[in-house]
């Protein structure tokens, strides 16, 4: 799961997060989806593509809510935004 630096610092303000040590643990922020969108869990063998069929939009759709994806890159656990409002 990908967050930015800002939002892992927010969610451990009493952690250095320049000076971790092993069995540290830290809190991971869950991905919050824009406003008409909801979470999608990537499930092993998906990619961008099935899932923009599943939800009836396109990858640039997908994208676009999505600004960090990388199409090439997604894997199995990976939380990703779709369109709400879509069959599943």
């Amino acid at each position: 799961m990908l967050c930015s630096l800002n939002a892992l610092t927010a969610s451990n303000p009493s952690v250095n997060l320049n000076n971790l040590t092993i069995g540290q643990i830290l809190c991971i922020p869950k991905k919050v989806c824009p406003p008409g969108t909801m979470t999608h869990t990537v499930a092993q063998g998906e990619t961008v593509y099935t899932i923009a069929q599943r939800y009836y939009t396109t990858i640039d759709v997908l994208l676009y809510m999505n600004p960090n994806l990388n199409v090439n890159s997604i894997n199995p656990g990976d939380t990703i935004c779709v369109p709400i409002g879509a069959p599943e």
